[in-house]
């Protein structure tokens, strides 16, 4: 891959940079009891719709909720997502190798972003623990833009935030989210194997794999 007209480094948070030991079963089990007092059951809608506020908006418009339902129900579903991402925020660790490449990055001027579906209280605590909030030039949460990942909203409003163009930043994650996200941007992707996706999952996706971020020493010689 060439790298000498790359200016930026967006990273995905969970399972690229750090674990944070979320319950998501939990995460889940909440979203559902959200929506069984609402009168919806499990199934009524995916759950990447859920945490989309933007378009669980619309979807729950279209069922003919009233605006003040929606807003009700949105805000007890965010709610829900942050109590959990914090409940173990403490336990948070770093992927090995993570700061080394932060490190590395800052030292060769190359603008740092994260893109993320946690919550900002959390992202930066997450950060914060680890000790690498201090190498991050922009921070785009789940809650700092409309339609998260693997919207292209997000992304591109990391880059609109460095003042960076498309062809000038590379995305790392762990996720088939980041690299849709970053291929429907036309951002080059990486991606690692030390969280959510598989190597088979990006071979077929046709994007770059390294096994963890640590591994991106080799990129910047």
């Amino acid at each position: 891959m060439e790298m000498d007209h790359i200016k930026t480094i967006i990273f995905d948070l969970e399972g690229t940079l750090l674990t944070s030991k979320i319950d998501f079963l939990k995460m889940r089990e909440g979203l559902v009891k959200v929506l069984t007092l609402h009168g919806f059951t499990e199934d009524s809608f995916p759950y990447l719709l859920i945490t989309n506020s933007s378009k669980f908006r619309v979807a729950l418009k279209e069922r003919g909720v009233d605006e003040t339902e929606i807003l009700k129900i949105n805000t007890e579903i965010a709610n829900v997502i942050q109590e959990v991402e914090m409940e173990n925020i403490e336990d948070t660790i770093e992927i090995p190798g993570a700061k080394e490449i932060l490190q590395k990055l800052t030292n060769k001027k190359i603008k740092i972003g994260i893109v993320t579906r946690n919550c900002r209280r959390s992202t930066i605590a997450a950060l914060r623990i680890t000790d690498m909030l201090k190498f991050i030039d922009v921070i785009v949460a789940r809650d700092d833009c409309e339609n998260p990942k693997p919207d292209t909203e997000h992304l591109m409003r990391a880059l609109k935030g460095l003042k960076m163009k498309s062809d000038e930043a590379i995305m790392v994650g762990d996720s088939w989210l980041d690299a849709l996200c970053s291929i429907n941007s036309k951002v080059k992707f990486i991606g690692v194997l030390t969280g959510y996706s598989s190597q088979e999952k990006f071979e077929e996706m046709g994007v770059d794999i390294q096994p963890s971020v640590k591994n991106l020493n080799d990129l910047f010689t």
